[in-house]
């Protein structure tokens, strides 16, 4: 994950007319975090190291170790200097597990999958004190369906699972030997799955902690190893690589377990797994498997390290090593260079991403005028306010980014648009005319960032014209 250290200049330009509108100049120190978790040939965590243990380097070039953090058992270092080992293990929340489950319904049998549920529901029972994760579930079948929005509340997560179990939906099945038309069709559903699973990625894009996706499916995409289309191949190879990198781009780690128990059936399980910082779990030991992402996602190392170039929205390679010894590391192989507003702007895409989002240090309210009436559908004015005081002005200018997102019934973002507006003293009201079609349901989600204060207000509603 990046984390920007903001310095703020006031430029006041040498003429009267310039002198008037005085800029507000933000330098941002960024610094690119990698967790990296150490293992022995037990499979055990590698305790004790320190920054001197490590190497790292982006796109070949290496870099000087600048933060650095030891996480064990769920405890955290906090903010330990580069070159400091041995200091006291303490909590600290930017580490804090955010971990979605998500059920691939279509490529497991109902009586693996309810398995698989029913040793997820005694690990949380046995495992799960509250204060170590916030948890959320998703299925997917046709597309991306959230069950749970993040919570801590047992009961609540039990309630979701039993849905799923509850549920009857088609299987989907990816046999290796169809004819070739058929072999295209399912790299197509395959995508599907993978779209949906990439929003799944994008919602985690603005918001901190241990971010992790703990998939459970019998097979994503077709084997390419055993496909001799070589068009084909290289449509599944670019696919599987498409959800890599926006899972990389929101600093996510896939933990992947088949219940199913085929230890090879897909490839690109395992590569999604493993560039990511995650794992594949292939045994059909599905408690073993929870005990294995247990360990992994609560006991590593955070490497944090100061790019020496801007915000470029390219995709920059990751490669760590331990200097002594041989050990297994698990690490993001990669990242793409984005700015906070555009995390927000992949966050506030998915519907997942809206219960997501940091927000509520500023007070967001939208209201709705008379819509008017176009053929089957409605042009609707929707006012945004924001109190004055609860935004920051330097000499009386500020500026503020305003995202508008909407969801039809099926969570489909129909409509999205972000606005940079300059303010003044005096509340902040942004009228913005919104197309719905009559009498169906939408969720409409404003959010409010604060350049200067770099503060976030979200708000949502539920609206039908």
């Amino acid at each position: 994950m990046r984390r920007p250290v903001t310095l703020f200049a006031l430029l006041i330009a040498a003429s009267p007319l310039l002198a008037q509108a005085p800029l507000v100049e933000k330098i941002e120190v960024s610094v690119d975090n990698v967790d990296v978790t150490v293992t022995d040939r037990a499979g055990k965590p590698v305790r004790g190291l320190t920054p001197d243990d490590f190497e790292i380097f982006e796109d070949g070039a290496p870099q000087t170790i600048t933060n650095f953090y030891v996480v064990e058992d769920r405890q955290s270092c906090l903010s330990c200097p580069a070159g400091q080992a041995g200091l006291p293990v303490l909590h600290d929340e930017r580490f804090r597990r955010k971990v979605l489950v998500l059920i691939d319904s279509y490529s497991m049998t109902p009586f693996e999958r309810n398995r698989a549920l029913e040793r997820l529901e005694e690990f949380i029972n046995d495992r799960f004190r509250g204060g170590e994760y916030d948890w959320s579930i998703g299925a997917i079948d046709s597309g991306l369906r959230i069950l749970l929005p993040p919570t801590s509340d047992k009961r609540a997560i039990h309630d979701a699972l039993d849905e799923i179990r509850r549920g009857h939906v088609p299987r989907l099945s990816l046999d290796l030997q169809p004819d070739r038309l058929d072999l295209w069709e399912k790299v197509h559903a395959g995508r599907q799955s993978i779209d949906a699973i990439a929003e799944a990625t994008r919602a985690f894009a603005s918001t901190s902690g241990k971010k992790v996706i703990l998939l459970l499916t019998g097979q994503l995409l077709l084997n390419d190893w055993g496909v001799a289309d070589l068009r084909l191949s290289k449509e599944i190879t670019l696919t599987r690589d498409y959800l890599i990198h926006e899972a990389n781009a929101s600093n996510v780690n896939f933990y992947i377990i088949n219940p199913e128990g085929i230890a090879a059936g897909d490839p690109s399980m395992y590569w999604i797994a493993r560039e990511t910082g995650g794992r594949l779990m292939p045994g059909n030991r599905v408690e073993e498997s929870l005990r294995q992402f247990d360990t992994g996602s609560s006991n590593f190392y955070s490497l944090g390290y100061q790019p020496k170039h801007p915000d470029d929205s390219k995709y920059h390679r990751i490669h760590v090593r331990v200097k002594k010894g041989h050990y297994a590391l698990q690490y993001r192989e990669g990242y793409i260079n984005l700015p906070e507003a555009q995390q927000i702007e992949r966050t506030l895409g998915s519907t997942f991403g809206t219960f997501l989002i940091a927000g509520s240090a500023i007070p967001v309210t939208i209201a709705f005028d008379e819509p008017r009436k176009v053929d089957g559908a409605v042009i609707v004015p929707m006012r945004t306010t924001v109190p004055a005081e609860q935004l920051a002005f330097v000499s009386n200018l500020g500026r503020v980014d305003i995202y508008i997102s909407i969801f039809d019934s099926s969570g489909r973002n129909t409509w999205f648009v972000h606005l940079l507006r300059d303010v003044r003293p005096g509340n902040l009201n942004e009228t913005t005319e919104v197309y719905l079609t009559k009498g169906k349901p939408y969720r409409i989600v404003v959010a409010i960032r604060d350049q200067i204060s770099e503060a976030v207000g979200v708000t949502q509603q539920l609206v039908r014209f």
